[in-house]
């Protein structure tokens, strides 16, 4: 690519340009006959010790330098769209979390649910706070009433009832829920009631 492609949306430069952590690299060796326009997609890696590295995304040849140019107008422009969201959704939830006040957890309960082909559920009652980190136990749980099924049930915790030690853990606020950083897994509000949750094990 000889010359300079101008744009309201991008400004690209006869071989690479970068948008963040992408890039888009220009060719002219495609096709059967190596002659074809080319565009090349990929990520920047910034971590591991591969980084600073380059991983190909996609990798495409077209039939003229015209429809290699739109592609690459098109995924300039909504690479760096989706990267000024995420950049404004990154600062809202930094103050989100700045202005969160951890002492309004505590008494309430949050869980995990996992397992490997079955489900493991663990219950966790907050029961105080220290800067923006909150303290926790862990507390038993029993089975909703005839909620028993071939090798499963529904279980709800059993608020005061303690079954392990305390531990201090992060507390991760987003716009939509609450979560408790606990390791391998995270802990979400438990909201289900008496209904409980869904268990599942092996015989």
């Amino acid at each position: 690519m000889n010359t300079t492609i101008e744009t309201t949306a991008a400004k690209f430069q006869p071989k690479e340009v970068k948008i963040g952590d992408y890039f888009l690299k220009f060719g002219n060796n495609g096709g059967r006959d190596k002659n074809k326009p080319t565009l090349q997609y990929g990520k920047i890696l910034t971590t591991g010790k591969n980084k600073g590295s380059k991983k190909t995304i996609w990798a495409y040849w077209y039939a003229n330098i015209e429809q290699r140019d739109a592609k690459a107008i098109e995924t300039y422009t909504n690479v760096k769209a989706n990267l000024e969201s995420e950049a404004k959704q990154k600062a809202a939830n930094k103050k989100r979390n700045a202005d969160f006040d951890v002492k309004t957890l505590v008494g309430k309960i949050f869980y995990s649910s996992w397992g490997y082909d079955q489900t493991n559920v663990d219950f966790y009652q907050v029961i105080g706070t220290t800067n923006k980190m909150v303290i926790i136990r862990e507390i038993s749980h029993e089975t909703v009433e005839g909620s028993e099924g071939m090798m499963c049930d529904r279980v709800k915790p059993s608020a005061n009832e303690f079954i392990g030690n305390e531990s201090k853990h992060l507390v991760k606020v987003t716009e939509r829920n609450i979560y408790i950083c606990n390791g391998r897994h995270s802990l979400t509000e438990y909201d289900n009631g008496d209904r409980g949750t869904y268990r599942s094990w092996y015989a």
